[in-house]
């Protein structure tokens, strides 16, 4: 748990055992896990807030000082109730400026039970959950807020984590981004941020994927044309969203679509200038999968020594966004162990 303001934030996550690569689901204090995670290496997987808990207002300083996660109360509805003792004022002197709260939600075991699917990776039982006839009081609960969403960001996850999009599971990608799409054209603030979300993954997606070695010893990831395919169809997707959003989250959504173009046109010009030497299936490498726009491919191509490619690029299309201010500052920026020549 960690506070914030007047709230008090309550944090799940899945303990991993990196020994087996086994994964435990177990309702411990913090000293079983530090001696858990002393014994057999174990880390915290996946955390994520599953609930806030407002206190008073009025209070400019509190802090927790100890919780009790054991079960205030027995049976099902209790799972995710607990106690846990306040300290009011930053340096408390006597029992006066504390006190003892208990949390205790009527839906709060579906909240958990929700957030736990997800993480387990267990989709098709969060999406049961939801269609339950318990649904309408897990999104109605004033302590955490559950969206349909949610579900298709972490589907969309575990597809970019598993090698990405691909003719195996084009439909699941689909279905996943037509759900974050109308998710954020509701007007729902976790629907427009599952979306933001999940093109924030796209967008890190070439750096954070699993690397290969090819039978020739070369290392291999993502490819360009996947890394722009999957770049085009999350900008579709936005675009879609941009439809029907509320008002006041468009600005989120155009800030999201400009940082994604810009990202397919980078990938664009990379494999245009690229294509004459390299012909296809051209895998994407650090720093050029980090290449946020076509202005910063250009400062990479240089700070690599890439003359001939960058000139390509200053010649081709997207050459115009580039300024002799931009030339100049790469050149300067130039370290020691490159010839400008």
């Amino acid at each position: 748990a960690s506070t914030a303001g007047a709230v008090l934030k309550v944090i799940q996550a899945v303990l991993k055992d990196r020994k087996n690569d086994a994964t435990a689901f177990a309702d411990c204090n913090v000293d079983e896990v530090d001696k858990f995670n002393e014994k057999n290496s174990v880390t915290l997987r996946q955390p994520h807030l599953l609930f806030t808990i407002p206190h008073d207002p009025t209070l400019t300083q509190f802090s927790v000082q100890s919780i009790d996660i054991t079960s205030a109360c027995k049976g099902d509805e209790c799972a995710y109730a607990f106690r846990y003792l306040v300290n009011y004022g930053s340096t408390p002197t006597s029992s006066s400026s504390r006190e003892c709260k208990e949390f205790r939600c009527k839906d709060s075991h579906l909240v958990g039970r929700f957030r736990l699917f997800l993480a387990k990776g267990d989709f098709d039982m969060a999406d049961s959950l939801l269609t339950s006839s318990d649904a309408k009081s897990l999104t109605l609960t004033k302590y955490a807020f559950v969206h349909a969403s949610e579900v298709a960001l972490w589907r969309f996850r575990e597809i970019l984590s598993k090698g990405g999009i691909s003719n195996e599971n084009i439909s699941a990608a689909k279905e996943c981004l037509h759900r974050l799409k109308v998710g954020a054209a509701s007007g729902s603030t976790i629907g427009v941020r599952s979306l933001l979300d999940a093109s924030a993954d796209v967008s890190t997606w070439p750096i954070k994927a699993p690397m290969e070695q090819s039978t020739v010893g070369t290392m291999l990831g993502v490819t360009m044309e996947q890394f722009r395919i999957a770049l085009s169809v999350m900008l579709t997707t936005i675009e879609g969203a941009m439809k029907s959003a509320s008002s006041d989250k468009i600005h989120l959504l155009e800030e999201e679509k400009k940082k994604i173009g810009l990202r397919t046109s980078a990938m664009k010009c990379l494999e245009t200038i690229l294509q004459s030497e390299k012909g296809d299936n051209i895998y994407l490498l650090p720093p050029f999968s980090e290449a946020t726009s076509p202005a910063h491919l250009f400062q990479i191509l240089i700070a690599q020594g890439a003359f001939v490619l960058a000139e390509r690029l200053r010649q081709s299309e997207w050459g115009k966004s580039l300024t002799p201010e931009l030339a100049a500052s790469s050149i300067m920026e130039l370290q020691p162990t490159i010839d400008p020549r």
